[in-house]
């Protein structure tokens, strides 16, 4: 992760295995985490440890759900998945750049569902928002 723009690669945040959480470039600014142009500057990158393939922890989940939740508050981002490059919610690396850059790889994104459920429940949780469905009310 490298916050130089010449180099066109960095990360807003990385997720270790234990769920720990760092911040290498402010929300308020572009990272260089998907295409390089564009769209790195309406998306905030979230970068895990792990190898292609490989699941998230339960630890690295919540902590993407914890981040979710705070990008609500703060951005109002909603507590979906994306379903393409233009739309908001949860998204990833693929979506923006095809079979070319098969990151997070499949593991992951089977895991992408249970995220955004995990951060809408830990809002509700949180606040007790009436307008939350009950299969968000009963994820735990």
């Amino acid at each position: 992760i490298n916050g130089k723009p010449e180099a066109k690669k960095s990360a807003h945040f990385c997720i270790n295995k234990q769920g720990d959480m760092w911040q290498f470039v402010d929300t308020g600014n572009r990272a260089w985490a998907l295409d390089g142009g564009t769209h790195d500057s309406h998306w905030i990158s979230v970068e895990y440890v792990a190898k292609m393939n490989e699941r998230l922890t339960d630890d690295q989940a919540t902590g993407c759900a914890i981040l979710l939740y705070w990008m609500h508050q703060t951005y109002n981002t909603p507590f979906r998945r994306a379903q393409h490059r233009d739309d908001q919610g949860l998204n990833y690396h693929f979506m923006f750049s095809g079979p070319s850059h098969p990151c997070p790889g499949i593991p992951v994104r089977l895991q992408l569902e249970r995220i955004v459920r995990e951060a809408w429940y830990l809002y509700w949780r949180d606040t007790g928002d009436e307008n939350t469905p009950l299969y968000i009310q009963n994820f735990r």
